[in-house]
């Protein structure tokens, strides 16, 4: 089952996050994604994995979101940025890192979306929680009408 929920955060708490994601400050790291011809590929800021906070700001995260998502323990936290392309390109379906839960929050809105093997595909729309369970195959997109595509996966008990 995919729940979706719009408006997530309070505007004035996406409002800061979403300039901070979006703006210079944030350290990118170029992540290929393995494919037979190897069109695929992102940048990415990994705020918490392997039992460790990896980026400054993981406070910031744990305490938005861990409450509002009822979070026992985290996974992986990670930031995605899917560069503009000329036309959609769907990456890979997927299953994440070994968890219970799984959440996707879109931090800008763009013509890109979250798609499933076995559900409806879910528009970029700024503020937007996507939950789902970790046994759902999906995967995300590119865009093609603005400069990127950004969003926070998250994994979780």
């Amino acid at each position: 089952m995919v729940r979706v929920v719009d408006d997530f955060l309070p505007l004035d708490v996406f409002n800061k996050m979403s300039d901070w994601i979006m703006g210079e400050e944030i350290t990118w790291r170029y992540a290929p994604i393995v494919d037979e011809d190897d069109r695929y590929s992102q940048y990415c800021h990994i705020v918490y994995k392997d039992d460790v906070p990896y980026s400054d700001h993981w406070n910031n995260f744990n305490h938005t979101f861990s409450d509002s998502l009822s979070v026992q323990s985290w996974v992986r936290i990670k930031v995605n940025s899917k560069t503009r392309t000329e036309s959609i390109l769907e990456y890979p379906l997927h299953y994440d890192d070994p968890c219970e839960k799984i959440a996707f929050f879109n931090i800008n809105t763009c013509n890109g979306y979250t798609y499933f093997e076995d559900h409806e595909p879910v528009p970029s729309i700024a503020n937007r929680m996507i939950l789902f369970r970790r046994d759902m195959k999906h995967g995300g997109t590119s865009t093609s009408n603005s400069s990127r595509r950004i969003g926070i996966n998250f994994n979780y008990y």
